[in-house]
């Protein structure tokens, strides 16, 4: 498979369907992993994981280049966030 980019400590290249099954799909269907989607409609807008053993409930996200351009300049945290029960 070719390589995309190499950097001094990783190698980047297109996924596998192997991959997929057997190391992406079974980390992304963990505890921890939400998906994002907007109120109205509930179109897929990105996803947010808890990091582990973070200090102060850390979170990583990615968002679908739309919804990146839409909320740049947003400060982080400004709006509020709820918890379904």
């Amino acid at each position: 498979m070719d390589t995309f980019l190499t950097t001094a400590g990783l190698r980047l290249r297109p996924l596998t369907p192997d991959t997929v099954r057997t190391v992406v799909l079974p980390r992304l269907l963990g505890p921890g992993y939400w998906a994002a989607e907007e109120r109205e409609g509930d179109a897929f807008v990105g996803r947010f994981e808890s990091i582990e053993g973070a200090e102060h409930g850390d979170v990583e996200y990615a968002l679908t280049h739309g919804e990146w351009q839409r909320a740049e300049g947003c400060e982080p945290g400004a709006g509020r966030a709820s918890m379904a029960g």
